[in-house]
């Protein structure tokens, strides 16, 4: 997968009450970076608003699950797929979760932006 290919990726950690930290990927929407040419770096967003699924440790099939999709400009979850595993059973379950979070939204330069994110959900030991 050539997710960040030609554009620079952030990461960020977010703490979910569980031992592993969630891992958030993001960068700024392909057609937004190519038209402004801004390298500047994105402030993160950042959730308020979080309703983490509870995943028991047989419902993973991997280290980890990795979801994709965007943060839109009202700091809604958009276009969520689950990317790995292929075959996650619970894919709906964790999906319908996510689309209840609510993000401060992410900004660069000032301006509120939309971006493009990797959530990494690390299995729990």
């Amino acid at each position: 997968m050539q997710l960040w290919a030609g554009r620079l990726a952030y990461t960020v950690y977010l703490h979910v009450g569980l031992e592993k930290n969630w891992i958030l990927q993001y960068a700024v929407i392909r057609e937004a970076a190519s038209v402004s040419g801004n390298a500047t770096q994105p402030n993160a967003p950042w959730p308020y608003l979080m309703e983490r699924p509870h995943l028991a440790p047989g419902d993973f099939n991997s280290d980890a699950v990795m979801v994709h999709g965007r943060l839109n400009t009202t700091g809604h979850f958009e276009a969520l797929d689950v990317v790995f595993p292929s075959d996650f059973s619970q894919a709906q379950f964790v999906l319908s979760a996510l689309r209840q979070w609510r993000f401060r939204p992410a900004r660069q330069n000032g301006a509120i932006v939309a971006v493009e994110v990797l959530l990494i959900i690390p299995e729990q030991d």
